[in-house]
């Protein structure tokens, strides 16, 4: 819980801070950055503090595709963000319910909250991002419900489960 008091601390303070353009600019073409720029501007510093931490941590031909993974993992909340203090709140019910959150995604908050991976990765496919690598799509889809089995493929498979670990590592952290 210490981990989200000190993520809730840094969103708030994201806010008053201005983009890494540099950053934006270097990663994306003129259409991706009309769309990063549809997140709430917490919800973008979070993102570059997301791709910045995988693009450290990546092998090095997989740099800039584990920088979009990171700057594209929450573009799903740019169909229904959330308020500082809806975010909050589910949150908190969230640990508390854990999966008896599901029974309540009829609410638009719910919905957004459970389901913009599923809703970033169906933005990125309608618009090309990434279109030759699926199984990146598929890390937005699924990087808060892991599959049980992702892929017949070892190579596909391996590249997917490792960029999920370092999204994993970096969302908790930023």
């Amino acid at each position: 819980m210490l981990g989200r008091v000190r993520q809730f601390l840094i969103h708030i303070s994201g806010t008053f801070k201005r983009l890494d353009e540099n950053y934006l600019v270097e990663h994306l073409d003129k259409e991706q950055l009309l769309l990063f720029l549809k997140l709430s501007k917490s919800d973008a510093q979070h993102s570059i503090r997301v791709a910045k931490a995988m693009e450290k941590h990546a092998p090095e031909e997989l740099k800039y595709v584990y920088a979009g993974i990171g700057l594209f993992h929450d573009i799903g909340k740019t169909i229904r963000p959330l308020s500082v203090i809806e975010k909050v709140i589910l949150v908190l019910v969230h640990a508390v319910m854990k999966d008896g959150l599901r029974k309540l995604v009829r609410f638009k908050s719910v919905e957004s909250y459970l389901g913009h991976g599923r809703s970033g990765a169906e933005i990125l496919e309608m618009r090309g991002i990434f279109y030759n690598t699926p199984w990146v799509r598929d890390v937005v889809r699924f990087h808060h419900d892991l599959p049980e089995h992702y892929s017949d493929d070892d190579e596909i498979n391996s590249k997917f489960n490792k960029a999920m670990d370092s999204l994993k590592l970096a969302d908790n952290d930023n």
